[in-house]
């Protein structure tokens, strides 16, 4: 049935028949895409978590300038400096 897409027994005649009625389901193509979609945004948010994260330990290891850290994590130069004004204030405070 994997080579030829063609059944040829009862089981996987039966199998074809229920992968067919899924894929017609409008429910189930709606639930599949919202889940893609959010695991699309997860995986974009914890990107740039891990980022946010990366830039703050090179700038608190003092290695490398905020202009090189936003290069090598993927940040704008303007989050980076944002995070150097925290990681300051926090040191002053």
């Amino acid at each position: 049935m994997v080579a030829s897409n063609k059944s040829c027994d009862a089981f996987t005649d039966k199998v074809k028949r229920l992968v067919d009625s899924a894929k017609r389901n409008a429910q189930w193509r709606k639930q599949y895409m919202d889940w893609e979609r959010e695991k699309t945004y997860s995986y974009k948010k914890g990107k740039e978590e891990q980022a946010l994260e990366s830039a703050k330990n090179l700038l608190n290891m003092n290695l490398g300038t905020p202009e090189q850290i936003a290069q090598a994590v993927g940040l704008h130069l303007e989050q980076v400096l944002e995070l150097q004004k925290e990681a300051q204030a926090s040191v002053t405070a």
